[in-house]
């Protein structure tokens, strides 16, 4: 980040300092100079924690790979480094991406990247101009790809809990895949508001309060509330609550999965899913886990992902002819983002998903 505003200030109060202290003026100097450069080194890691803190970490990720893009594109046509880009040099990256077959939304978020690293170091965003808005959208409007991800049924969920038993090394981790991955599906659960980035590190997923069973009024009937605290689209409002319903009689009742993990889990760990030595339930170990699942079904490992429980949801949301309305707010979407989620080719009874 360019601090010249910052060495700029400095040297004022150095030299303020000095004019007013003159006989102690070569200790000042040297004094003065080591406790500027001590301040703005602080000054800076706060400043790098903070921009750290300000967007999600995956689009952060997404951000610095195409800080890491266009540096790399800029340097091979022998472009100025020590500048920022300019809009011509934004255009011409944009279509760079278009000949390499880049998805319209992958070169939008490398332009909102572009845009955030000129921001952040106080130069001109080359990304704000016509030409630019209009490149960005004939890629929307040229380019239609389809998404491979297939959705989690209630069919195929049934296949994938019970491939469990021949994946996992105890039945305590069966317990514990079953309900993560029932939870994830009638959730409309994003994989990192379950699971933590690291065991290593502190867990910004669910923790043990976080998911709690609550009476619904009716006679003997529960419902899971779920609380998540951060979520893609909220990073700082107030918690989010999720309600999902008992399904009485059926195999994938979340009430019965919930209260069968609580009833085995190690109650000293604040991670909600942990293994049985406290440890979290990292994004890692469940993909591959849901991967081998996949495998041992007898399914295409390619086409199943994590975020195929949300597509299995709204899809069966759909199916069952719920509004789209009730679909985006269960699925937290904030836009009509929620209706690429839905596979009309793959609509199921919604009877299906309470079959015993």
């Amino acid at each position: 980040m360019d601090c010249h505003i910052f060495k700029r200030n400095s040297r004022c109060l150095v030299e303020a300092s000095d004019t007013a202290f003159p006989g102690t003026r070569a200790r000042s100097r040297s004094t003065a100079n080591a406790d500027a450069s001590s301040t703005r080194s602080i000054l800076h890691t706060e400043i790098a924690r903070l921009t750290a803190q300000s967007v999600a970490p995956k689009t952060l990720q997404s951000y610095q790979q195409a800080q890491l893009s266009i540096q790399a594109f800029r340097e091979t046509l022998g472009y100025d480094q020590t500048q920022g880009a300019d809009t011509e040099q934004v255009a011409e990256f944009i279509a760079w991406l278009s000949l390499q077959g880049k998805a319209a939304a992958t070169i939008s978020s490398y332009v909102a990247g572009i845009s955030f690293w000129h921001k952040m170091q106080l130069l001109r965003d080359p990304t704000r101009n016509f030409l630019i808005a209009k490149l960005v959208s004939a890629l929307r409007r040229g380019r239609t790809t389809s998404d491979p991800r297939q959705p989690v049924t209630g069919q195929i969920l049934r296949k994938l809990i019970g491939a469990l038993p021949t994946v996992t090394k105890s039945q305590y981790e069966t317990i514990l895949y079953r309900t993560s991955f029932i939870l994830a599906f009638f959730g409309f659960l994003r994989l990192d508001e379950f699971t933590c980035q690291s065991a290593r590190k502190s867990c910004v997923g669910l923790h043990t309060n976080d998911v709690v069973i609550l009476p619904t009024g009716g006679l003997g009937k529960h419902m899971v509330k779920i609380t998540l605290r951060r979520s893609k689209n909220n990073q700082y409002g107030p918690p989010q609550h999720v309600y999902i319903q008992a399904i009485h009689g059926s195999t994938l009742c979340p009430v019965r999965a919930v209260n069968s993990y609580i009833a085995v889990r190690p109650a000293n760990c604040t991670p909600f899913f942990a293994h049985f030595d406290t440890s979290a339930l990292t994004r890692h170990q469940f993909q591959a886990v849901l991967r081998r699942c996949t495998a041992a079904a007898g399914l295409d490992v390619n086409k199943f992902t994590s975020h195929s429980f949300r597509i299995g949801a709204a899809t069966a949301m759909a199916a069952a002819g719920i509004s789209p309305a009730v679909i985006q707010a269960s699925g937290r979407w904030r836009s009509t983002a929620y209706k690429r989620y839905i596979r009309h080719q793959h609509v199921i009874p919604a009877s299906s998903l309470i079959q015993p």
